[in-house]
């Protein structure tokens, strides 16, 4: 579907342009700026694509070096260096493109950012593993091939995603429906190992993107261990606010995890939405959309639950609503709440409406009994559902052995 897209787009100039412009500031494109005096082509380039991404000048490393600082968590994918050559300035030197490009490439993997050079200058012709573009389409057709390789990353095939529960200090296993004020919740399983064994446990089997969630206050300290045991392997979710996130990033998560800090009245303050994204960047925050039927309506459809999932929302899990939270986050975590921790299998139609519906990754959990079910969740998600098991895992006193499910990752991921 992404070549289909780009070779429609390489015939239609102007959905090239949509798609492109559409996509620059998601992606992460950074514009270093020579001189201020250009070319009408220049002219025309910069008013087409500068409105959608962000400029720093060349002259100055310690803009650079700022900017970068300001960003580290939502770095930029694409950077474009101007060059002379192209009548921007007859006395503009090249030592600033040449030392910013040396800089970048010590700071990112070969990887992690693609470096264009705008220009035609053969003094910079010696630079390696650098892009070399003299004209708008040919940016475009980059980020365009950025934009698909992103996207090609986040359509993996169906994932186990490993989770670490915490309630009062400790790693259990909860129903998750009787978790309710004043009530002491239903609870499977009580680990006598810390949570930090677990997070080192999934680190060995290269267990990526399972999640920490913080049942409840007193849990900061043992989420914080699990983190720094698996940097970068784990997200972590529950009380995030914006004053804390960058706390539980610095740890080593991937990835923050809200839902309640969001929903205010039944629906989604966008306000606050805009708030996290602005602190810890787009391509850091997950959308938890835990949900279940309300039985109040007339209709058969899910909607989400806040605060332990213990109050309904207003907003109903649908196409057009994950459309639209998707330009807000990387990937979305919905449990099922009524068959949480309860082994009773996974809701079907949940699954097969994620994976319908949901144009970012995302990862289910509730009901999971045995190996079959990820098989399942892989047959009706369309590879952009991955399953988090729990209660059902030995290593949580279930019957499923953990050593089963990592032979399956082994074998299909």
């Amino acid at each position: 579907p992404l070549r289909r897209q780009r070779q429609m787009c390489i015939r239609d100039r102007q959905s090239t342009g949509d798609y492109v412009f559409a996509n620059m500031e998601r992606i992460g494109v950074l514009w270093m700026k020579g001189s201020v005096e250009k070319s009408p082509q220049f002219q025309t380039i910069h008013n087409l694509i500068l409105p959608n991404v962000s400029l720093v000048s060349l002259s100055s490393m310690e803009g650079l070096k700022g900017y970068l600082k300001k960003n580290k968590n939502n770095p930029p994918r694409v950077i474009i260096l101007e060059g002379s050559g192209l009548n921007i300035s007859e006395s503009y030197d090249n030592q600033g493109t040449k030392k910013a490009v040396l800089y970048l490439q010590k700071k990112f993997k070969s990887d992690d950012i693609t470096l264009c050079v705008f220009s035609k200058n053969p003094e910079l012709k010696t630079l390696k593993n650098v892009n070399f573009v003299t004209s708008a389409n040919a940016i475009a057709d980059i980020i365009i091939r950025h934009i698909s390789l992103e996207e090609g990353k986040k359509q993996k095939k169906t994932m186990f995603r490993p989770c670490i529960d915490l309630h009062e200090g400790k790693v259990k296993q909860i129903v998750g429906s009787t978790l309710k004020d004043g009530q002491v919740p239903i609870t499977n399983f009580v680990a006598e190992k810390t949570s930090e064994y677990f997070a080192q446990l999934y680190k060995k089997d290269e267990l990526k993107g399972g999640h920490v969630i913080m049942l409840g206050p007193g849990n900061e300290e043992a989420a914080l261990q699990a983190l720094k045991a698996f940097p970068g392997g784990l997200q972590v979710g529950g009380g995030i606010t914006p004053q804390n996130a960058q706390t539980y990033l610095d740890a080593g998560a991937t990835h923050v995890i809200v839902t309640s800090y969001v929903f205010r009245n039944g629906d989604i303050d966008f306000e606050r939405l805009k708030e996290l994204v602005s602190t810890v960047g787009k391509n850091r925050l997950v959308l938890d959309l835990s949900c279940k039927k309300d039985k109040s309506k007339s209709n058969e459809e899910y909607y989400v639950v806040t605060d332990r999932w213990q109050k309904f929302t207003n907003f109903e899990v649908n196409k057009k609503n994950l459309d639209h939270l998707a330009g807000f986050c990387d990937e979305f975590l919905i449990h099922a709440v009524d068959v949480e921790g309860k082994q009773e299998g996974i809701l079907v139609d949940l699954v097969e409406k994620l994976g319908k519906w949901s144009p970012i990754p995302v990862t289910y959990a509730g009901g999971a009994k045995t190996i079959q079910d990820l098989d399942l969740v892989k047959k009706l998600g369309s590879g952009k559902v991955s399953l988090t098991i729990g209660s059902a895992l030995d290593i949580f006193g279930g019957k499923l052995p953990y050593s089963t499910v990592v032979d399956w990752v082994k074998q299909n991921v």
